[in-house]
């Protein structure tokens, strides 16, 4: 008779668990207003090259460019899984270019 009793409670718990370990659109907003911050800086930079005439400014913008958007890719990459089931930040996320960083493999 207590095995069934507790067969409810145990099944209640199991759905809490399983409903507090995944991610929804609560959980992606925080980090995906941080990345867009970021990428919009980066997308900033990476249109701002100062004329090849300009060696110290071209360098410091390409220092500029490679802090700001160095690990973009995959961070687009992990948020778009973070955030699969918010279809307004699947939107913002989907509207990125994929791939903006040299060394991303195809």
């Amino acid at each position: 008779m207590r095995r069934l009793t507790l067969l409810p409670i145990a099944a209640g718990a199991l759905t809490l668990a399983s409903c507090a370990t995944t991610p929804g659109p609560a959980d992606c907003r925080p980090a995906l207003n941080d990345f867009l911050e970021r990428r919009e800086i980066c997308d900033h930079l990476r249109g701002e090259i100062p004329d090849p005439d300009d060696p110290d400014g071209l360098q410091a913008a390409i220092a500029a460019i490679n802090q700001q958007c160095q690990g973009t890719d995959e961070a687009l990459r992990r948020m778009k899984a973070r955030c699969a089931s918010d279809p307004d930040a699947m939107a913002q996320l989907n509207a990125l270019v994929p791939r903006i960083e040299r060394k991303t493999p195809h």
